[in-house]
């Protein structure tokens, strides 16, 4: 439910560091899996990034590839 996604984004809490590439390269290869699904045709994929702020040095990702895969799905 949208209220429970509220809550969970509310129990969110900041720590360490963010790893994007990893991130990204798991929505990617969701999104992948998903186009692959015949029981979703007609819904509509959407991913949030949501961050506590900068990347972990070496984990910014490849936005090359971020950006390629956008254009796909």
């Amino acid at each position: 439910s949208l209220n429970g996604v509220k809550n969970d984004i509310d129990d969110l809490s900041a720590s360490g560091g963010t790893n994007y590439a990893n991130a990204l390269n798991e929505a990617i290869a969701r999104f992948v899996i998903d186009s692959n699904n015949s029981n979703l045709n007609g819904y509509i994929n959407r991913s949030y990034f949501i961050s506590d702020g900068e990347p972990t040095p070496g984990n910014e990702g490849d936005t090359t590839a971020w950006q390629a895969a956008l254009s796909l799905y």
